[in-house]
């Protein structure tokens, strides 16, 4: 995995928000209450509490596209949107940054890791996500996304994958972690 090219909470991961008190309620309100208004309410905020890193990524990551990580399809037909890609079409809006739904695809219905373990977790998502067939990877600079950062076995798996696709850069970012 690359790493970021200026702060970030870990090497290969930057996170926006701590996940708790109010941001964890509102992210819980999004994506199992359905208030789909919160996306970008959750983003601004974001931007508001990183002004720093925020004013970098336009600078730094010019050229980059921010794909989210995919649902199952079941999931999404169940909630109706996917969060992390409401969240990160916001942030690209936001950043300049090119927005690039249709990179990643989920290969197969997971649990919802929330309810694992670590050692769970990497099982679970263990030959998850595949390329989309549409999709150009080669040489590209991506930022995989997603809402929420517990482990980062969801963003790293994603990211494994789009650097054996042939992507040049793949930096993983959440909103929340």
């Amino acid at each position: 995995m690359t790493e970021f090219p200026f702060q970030a909470r870990s090497k290969d991961v930057f996170i926006w928000l701590k996940y708790r008190d109010l941001t964890k309620k509102a992210i819980h309100q999004l994506k199992y209450r359905f208030v789909t208004d919160l996306a970008r309410e959750l983003t601004l905020l974001a931007l508001r509490k990183q002004p720093q890193e925020a004013k970098r990524f336009k600078k730094e990551l010019k050229g980059y596209s921010i794909t989210p990580i995919p649902l199952h399809w079941q999931r999404k037909n169940w909630r109706g949107f996917n969060q992390a890609a409401n969240l990160a079409k916001i942030l690209a809006e936001q950043l300049d940054l090119t927005f690039k739904d249709n990179l990643l695809k989920r290969a197969r219905k997971t649990e919802i890791q929330a309810n694992l373990s670590r050692e769970a977790r990497q099982l679970n998502l263990n030959q998850a996500f595949t390329v989309s067939k549409e999709a150009v990877i080669k040489d590209q600079k991506i930022i995989v996304f997603d809402d929420v950062f517990t482990t980062g076995t969801t963003l790293r798996e994603a990211g494994k994958i789009l650097k054996k696709a042939g992507a040049s850069k793949v930096l993983l970012m959440a909103l929340a972690g």
